[in-house]
C-alpha cells in the first residue's frame, strides 16, 4: 500500500509542471476567445480569473513540493540551451494541437502530457518558472502568429477544458502531497534558499 501511495505522491509532484502550464495556456486561450468575440471586460475577467487563480496555486504548490524552485536567470550553457529549445518546440507543438479546432484533441493531449517525466528533465527540475514559461511561450507564439482563425467559442471551451484538467490535478496534489506534508515528517532533499518548506523527494 505504501508503494502505491509513494507512486501517487510522485505523480502528483510531477503533475505540478503541466498543471501550471495548462492553467496559464487556458488563460491565454480564454482571452483570445473573448477578444475575438469583442466581449466586455466582465467576460475577460470571468474567463481569466480561474486561470490566474490556478496558475498562482500551482506556483505556490511547486514552491512547496518541487525538488528545486530557484530564482534568477536560467543557465544558458549549451546543454541547458538544448533543453530550453526542446521545451519551446514542445510548447509550439501543443499550440499546433490547441489551434486545430478540436476540443476533444485538446483534452487528450492535456491528459497525455501528465505522463511525461517533467521532474526528470534537468532544466525543469532546476528552474521551474523559467522552463514552464519557455514551454508556454512556444504554445502562445504558435497560436498568436500561426494559428488559423477559429470560432471564438472554441477557444473559450478549450480554455475551460484546460481549467478543469488543472483543477482536477490540483485536487490530487492537495489530497496526496499536502496531506502527506501535514501528517508525515518530511524528508530532506535539494531545495533552494527561497524554499520555506522541505519538499518531498521526487527523483
Amino acid at each position: 500500500m505504501r508503494i502505491i501511495d509513494e507512486k501517487s505522491r510522485r505523480f502528483a509532484a510531477n503533475s505540478l509542471f503541466p498543471t501550471f502550464f495548462y492553467a496559464a495556456l487556458g488563460l491565454v486561450l480564454a482571452q483570445v476567445g473573448a477578444a475575438q468575440k469583442h466581449g466586455s471586460w466582465r467576460l475577460h475577467v470571468f474567463l481569466g480569473l480561474p486561470g490566474i487563480t490556478l496558475s498562482g496555486l500551482a506556483l505556490f504548490r511547486a514552491r512547496l513540493h518541487w525538488s528545486a524552485t530557484r530564482a534568477g536567470m536560467p543557465s544558458l550553457r549549451p546543454r541547458a540551451l538544448e533543453w530550453y529549445l526542446l521545451l519551446l518546440a514542445t510548447g509550439a507543438f501543443i499550440g499546433v494541437l490547441a489551434s486545430a479546432g478540436s476540443v476533444l484533441l485538446v483534452a487528450m493531449v492535456a491528459a497525455l502530457t501528465y505522463l511525461l517525466p517533467w521532474t526528470k528533465i534537468p532544466v525543469c527540475r532546476a528552474r521551474f518558472v523559467a522552463s514552464s514559461v519557455t514551454t508556454l511561450a512556444g504554445a502562445v507564439a504558435w497560436i498568436v502568429i500561426y494559428g488559423r482563425p477559429i470560432h471564438s467559442l472554441y477557444f473559450m471551451l478549450a480554455a475551460w477544458v484546460l481549467y478543469v484538467t488543472a483543477m482536477f490535478m490540483h485536487i490530487l496534489v492537495l489530497a496526496s502531497l499536502d496531506r502527506g506534508y501535514r501528517i508525515c515528517e518530511p524528508r530532506l532533499t535539494d531545495k533552494s534558499d527561497m524554499d520555506v518548506h522541505v519538499p518531498l523527494p521526487i527523483h
